[in-house]
């Protein structure tokens, strides 16, 4: 609460697998109310858009395109090189002493630095969240360690995010897919950067590494993890058997 300059939330007609999702926060709904009441902080700024794709993409390229339109906002809410991008789905939730713990602290090798000598060789911080099934009473066991962890949930630094830092300096990034219009999505190419394969360009151009879009927030490794103290992932919290048939039958959140 007041601590979010902005939150932006992408909600699509679709799921991943193509089936069609009722919106819910649409004009006039008891979800935008609620979304748009004040809960996040008197200050903060709502920003909410409809992703309408009737294109069946590759699997995962929609959500790729999303996250890329999450970014766009940013720049449009006027998100500057000094402030951190965090993308997190909205049943994934972050604690406040986290959060201000980011606003505050470096993460090592100086990676949120802001400066013009920023290189963006690894700004990107993960969180690792215990998984609550259905309950906070019921935390998912994993296969090979104490309980299952989430780990989708990333910040990066604004010098660092493609549309934010400086593209002049940074060099673009070959993508492995593109969508029905030709445009490149999705995981960087062998060699840029994804699993610490910097074969490509090993010393940067110039000493500078790419710029970070959405797909990269998900895909790419970091050795900046934090488990523990962070948040909890609340999954499957649904008031219906129907809601989650159907999550898991079209994968497509409720």
């Amino acid at each position: 609460y007041g601590i979010f300059h902005s939150i932006t939330f992408i909600e699509s007609n679709r799921t991943q697998n193509f089936q069609p999702r009722k919106l819910r926060f649409t004009p006039g709904s008891k979800d935008l109310e609620i979304l748009q009441s004040g809960i996040f902080g008197p200050k903060t700024l709502i920003h909410l858009e409809h992703f309408v794709h009737e294109h069946k993409e590759l699997p995962m390229l929609r959500e790729h395109m999303m996250r890329e339109s999450i970014i766009a906002a940013w720049k449009k809410l006027g998100m500057t090189r000094d402030d951190i991008g965090l993308i997190i789905d909205m049943d994934e939730v972050t604690s406040r002493d986290f959060l201000r713990a980011a606003q505050m602290c470096n993460i090592p090798g100086n990676g949120w630095n802001s400066g013009p000598d920023q290189t963006c060789r690894d700004p990107l911080l993960r969180m690792s969240f215990p998984m609550a099934e259905g309950s906070p009473k019921c935390i998912h066991k994993g296969n090979n360690v104490q309980f299952k962890r989430f780990t989708s949930a990333a910040m990066v630094i604004g010098a660092c995010i493609e549309g934010i830092g400086d593209s002049t300096k940074h060099p673009p990034v070959p993508r492995e897919n593109k969508d029905h219009s030709g445009n490149s999505h999705g995981a960087r190419q062998k060699g840029w950067g994804g699993r610490f394969d910097f074969s490509k360009i090993p010393n940067g151009v110039n000493g500078y590494y790419p710029l970070y879009n959405g797909a990269d927030y998900r895909q790419i490794f970091t050795r900046n993890m934090i488990y523990g103290g962070v948040g909890i992932h609340l999954h499957n919290f649904f008031d219906s058997a129907s809601r989650i048939r159907f999550k898991y039958a079209y994968f497509g959140h409720v």
